[in-house]
């Protein structure tokens, strides 16, 4: 179980990355905006690429939110081993990598350089991929997505082992009727009973 906890820390963590690398690039394109129009020559194509970035922070910070979250509430779960949460965290960790190929995905598809000047004058392309990618967004983003996918696939595989479902099959709820009076344990003991 310890591993377990672990990975599920290690997805808090990362939640944590997602969460700051898109509300550094939302804040960068906000602030960027007014300034790009002015400066693109080629404003429905800065717009555009501008567009992609600003989904792709959202949904990194919106998947990190959900992996904060999600990993402080099964932590709890996982640590007592209750009835039924084995499956609730399989539910919440192949949802989680599931969000993490999409946002995988997209970001393959926008690239580290997500606007390209049609007239190819390099100064352009540069200065409005400046003012639309926030310093070091991809450096966080793009190993916090990977981690993020890895331990999603590492806690499920975790869920379906043998000592997992023993652990969670092991728990035991406190009833009246199981209260032990330790003199009959004790008694039990002199006689040779377990």
């Amino acid at each position: 179980m310890r591993v377990a906890t672990w990975l599920l820390w290690g997805l808090f963590v990362t939640g944590g990355l997602l969460v700051i690398a898109g509300a550094i690039e939302l804040g960068h394109l906000n602030e960027n905006l007014p300034i790009m129009e002015q400066k693109s020559t080629f404003l429905a194509e800065a717009q555009r690429s501008a567009g992609r970035m600003h989904d792709s922070a959202a949904l990194a910070l919106g998947l990190g939110i959900f992996n904060l979250v999600g990993a402080l509430l099964f932590w709890p779960v996982l640590a007592v081993g209750m009835r039924g949460g084995r499956a609730l965290i399989l539910i919440f960790v192949a949802f989680v990598a599931a969000c993490q190929v999409l946002l995988i995905v997209q970001d393959g598809t926008i690239g580290v350089v997500p606007y390209e000047d049609l007239s190819h004058d390099l100064g352009q392309e540069k200065l409005i991929n400046s003012l639309i990618v926030a310093p070091g967004y991809f450096v966080m983003l793009y190993p916090a997505e990977s981690a993020g996918l890895i331990l999603a696939v590492l806690i499920g595989w975790k869920m379906l082992q043998d000592s997992t479902v023993e652990h969670f099959q092991r728990r035991r709820r406190v009833t009246a009727d199981r209260t032990w009076d330790v003199s009959e344990i004790l008694a039990k003991r002199q006689n040779g009973a377990p």
